[in-house]
């Protein structure tokens, strides 16, 4: 399809006027597309069924004429044809240009930035965004569950007579037998988080096989203190309920009374045991690298805490997994109950990183806290090697004294991802390999001075550290 409009033509005020217009249709390179077609004193056309290209440009030629038969051609600024969309680029979360977000605190707000989008054929416009719930009878005894009728016969003046019976009445004295009132909506629960919603279901409610039938349910809601959140409400033959909009109280119980009401309009009430509602999560308690209970690692696998605490709700369960600082989980969480101590196996943990145990702990109202520990560092490399040396300062080969060696060493290291070096020990042999002193601490010292030892002439003596 070609469309094209066109104005501003004239024959000015003394010529012969136009009286037709002509149009024609050709592409960049020159080539007809069709040929000259009268638009009469028609100002735009649109032209379907033409065989366009993809990534052309087309041009429209009007040829006004006048009455003369005089005529001028103007011919449009071309429009090209491109039936492909732009080429895409990489979207990415968060307000840093060209670098991915992965993790945010964000709450109302959702920021992404772009690379430009590029089409080979036509310039990009503009870009939109959007981010990715039966009569009294008076001294009768009738009976509780037996069934009265009233039976007539109609005599005639001969004393001829016509029985009829009535479809009986149930007698009825008795309300409904109570049944269950359960807090939420299957199982019976204690608390709950939401803090503008309840709800509850009931079973076990009869009026008995020869009662009149329970014909509805009202329920009403009411606080610890007594106090009603919700009058009497008609939940007809349902048997659950979920309400909404309820302005619930933190570490506040409510209740939910159900009525039972049967056909002679007994009724029995029950009133569920409550359930607490419980917004905050449990409080955190210190997390520690390690198998010892209460001890804190910075070399392990282990992991332990001291039980978190909630002071609405019971804790019911721990979740844990292993993180690698600055990365991301290596494990999925896994469930240790109120086990308060956890081991991972089968770990592919790189030597010079830091991992950490991370702990979340659930309380009754399905709120959790967690919590993270001070993190441990896997070190499976041994420092490496320096330089030792005999004597006080610089290395010497000889001395005179023949019951004191001293040394002093440099240049030790545990590189910038080792756990560091805490001790250094020394040892000291002759030069047959006889140990003139056994291994000794020398705490963090890079020097020591070894005296009483029981050297001997012409013996070379070697100090290991």
């Amino acid at each position: 399809m070609i469309a094209a409009n066109w104005n501003g033509f004239t024959d000015g005020s003394k010529g012969s006027g136009i009286v037709e217009y002509k149009y024609k249709v050709t592409d960049e390179n020159g080539s007809t597309i069709l040929n000259w077609t009268s638009a009469r004193n028609a100002t735009n056309i649109t032209l379907n069924g033409l065989p366009l290209k993809n990534n052309t440009k087309y041009f429209v030629i009007v040829n006004v004429i006048d009455a003369m038969g005089l005529s001028t051609n103007v011919t449009s600024d071309g429009v090209l044809v491109d039936t492909s969309p732009p080429l895409a680029a990489t979207i990415y979360d968060g307000s840093q240009a060209g670098s991915y977000l992965k993790y945010s605190t964000w709450t109302t707000k959702y920021s992404a930035n772009w690379e430009p989008f590029t089409d080979p054929h036509s310039p990009i416009r503009k870009y939109t965004w959007a981010v990715l719930q039966l009569n009294a009878a008076s001294n009768l005894n009738l009976a509780s569950g037996v069934k009265y009728c009233a039976v007539v016969r109609g005599y005639n003046e001969a004393g001829l007579y016509t029985q009829v019976m009535s479809d009986c009445v149930l007698i009825d004295h008795y309300a409904p037998q109570a049944g269950t009132v359960n807090d939420g909506h299957f199982s019976d629960v204690d608390y709950q988080s939401e803090d503008t919603m309840i709800a509850a279901n009931w079973n076990g409610f009869t009026d008995g096989n020869k009662g009149s039938g329970i014909v509805e349910y009202k329920y009403k809601i009411t606080d610890e203190n007594g106090s009603t959140i919700l009058n009497w409400t008609s939940a007809g033959n349902a048997t659950t309920i979920t309400l909404n909009g309820f302005p619930l109280k933190n570490n506040t119980k409510y209740f939910v009374i159900v009525n039972a009401i049967d056909a002679v309009g007994l009724s029995t009430n029950v009133t569920s045991d409550g359930v607490l509602v419980d917004t905050s999560p449990p409080l955190t308690a210190t997390i520690y690298d390690g198998s010892q209970a209460g001890s804190d690692l910075k070399y392990s696998t282990w992991t332990n805490w001291e039980p978190f605490t909630d002071p609405h709700s019971p804790i019911t369960k721990y979740t844990w997994a292993v993180q690698q600082l600055n990365a991301g989980y290596i494990t999925s969480f896994k469930t240790t109950w109120l086990n308060c101590s956890a081991t991972a196996s089968n770990l592919n943990l790189a030597s010079g990183e830091k991992y950490c145990a991370v702990v979340r702990c659930y309380n009754e109202a399905g709120r959790f806290t967690q919590a993270s520990s001070d993190c441990v560092l896997i070190d499976r490399d041994a420092p490496q090697a320096g330089t030792i040396n005999d004597r006080h300062f610089s290395d010497v080969d000889y001395q005179s004294e023949d019951s004191m060696i001293s040394a002093n060493w440099n240049g030790f290291s545990d590189g910038s991802n080792g756990s560091g070096i805490v001790e250094y020990k020394y040892k000291i042999t002759d030069e047959n390999g006889s140990t003139i002193l056994n291994w000794k601490s020398a705490g963090n010292a890079t020097n020591i001075t070894q005296n009483g030892l029981p050297l001997k002439n012409n013996t070379k003596y070697f100090f290991y550290s």
